[in-house]
């Protein structure tokens, strides 16, 4: 679709305007990564409140005995000598819980009451599109049947009927790009409401954080304080192992969303982008037709207008944003 780009700037250019050829169909990949973005964002959303599970913070009591000397034994065991008293430890940051439910339940909140609002909007974007895709087909074929007029009366009333088509499918391209600022409304809504937990989150690992780091200063001066050689040093980390590996599924989830979001945003103003540059095309093409003195200044404008190609595209746009929505 970067093709409206280089033929709005070409009718712009051409005095009197110049018979332009289409070399190639319009690129429409642009236009299909946006779609595919936007449609990415709907899954990230509608499948994250299942993935952000509550956070399970467990306790652990770890004990044993303190030894100054341990030396590798027979059979892989370890002789150790010197004992210098059991030691018992309590890991536990299970009261850290409420703080991390916080933005828990906010991201949870966030995506529930956000999904179905972005998939209508991707609803009422997609009939749009749809419907602009169908009156440049209209507009397709009433170019094709003004290269056969038999007198200036029926080049007349099918240039009126081309143009009327082609107003049409402006007011069309309005309703689109209407839609598409609304979706990217909610899009900037969303950042920012999933942005405020994401923040609340990492403050609350920072919290974890700082206590699991006083936990393991704890552990380390009170068995340099024994010199014990052997401690819980090995149960501590399999604990604070297994509490981050924890707290960080579920920041995998927020930095999914936060991830689509941003894309979703970026496909916004690309969407906009290709449709207001099209707006501008068939403008351009609506005015040449209005001045064409005859059927062969008739016949310039419309070799600028491309029907085939535009119509084409839209038709393949229109299929994949319907395809994107039903999933």
């Amino acid at each position: 679709m970067r093709g409206w780009k280089w033929m709005a700037v070409a009718l712009v250019a051409a005095a009197p305007l110049a018979v332009v050829r289409a070399q190639e169909e319009f690129d429409m990949r642009s236009v299909t990564d946006a779609v595919d973005s936007l449609r990415q964002l709907r899954s990230s959303v509608e499948s994250a409140p299942a993935r952000l599970k509550d956070v399970l913070f467990v306790s652990q009591v770890v004990y044993g005995q303190c030894y100054s000397k341990c030396e590798p034994g027979p059979q892989g065991r370890r002789i150790c000598s010197g004992d210098k008293g059991s030691y018992n430890f309590h890991f536990d940051v299970s009261d850290l819980k409420p703080r991390f439910n916080v933005p828990l339940n906010k991201q949870k909140m966030v995506t529930v009451e956000y999904a179905p609002q972005f998939q209508a909007n991707l609803k009422i974007w997609a009939e749009a599109v749809k419907r602009t895709s169908g009156d440049l087909d209209e507009a397709e074929a009433a170019a094709d049947r003004l290269h056969n007029v038999r007198s200036e009366a029926e080049l007349l009333s099918r240039r009126k009927g081309l143009l009327d088509t082609l107003e049409r499918v402006k007011n069309d391209l309005a309703q689109v790009s209407k839609r598409v600022a609304v979706i990217r409304q909610s899009v900037a809504g969303y950042l920012v409401e999933e942005g405020d937990a994401r923040k609340e989150l990492e403050s609350a690992r920072g919290v974890l954080d700082e206590r699991l780091n006083g936990l393991n200063q704890k552990i380390q001066d009170e068995m340099s304080r024994r010199a014990c050689v052997e401690g819980p040093q090995a149960q501590y980390g399999s604990f604070q192992r297994t509490v981050t590996a924890h707290v960080n599924s579920i920041a995998t989830v927020y930095d999914d969303v936060h991830a689509h979001t941003l894309a979703a945003d970026q496909a916004g103003r690309v969407l906009l982008s290709e449709t207001n540059h099209m707006t501008e095309h068939i403008g351009l093409v609506e005015e040449e037709l209005k001045n064409a003195k005859d059927l062969m200044e008739t016949e310039q404008a419309l070799a600028a207008f491309h029907g085939k190609i535009a119509a084409k595209a839209w038709r393949e746009y229109a299929a994949h944003v319907a395809e994107a929505v039903a999933k």
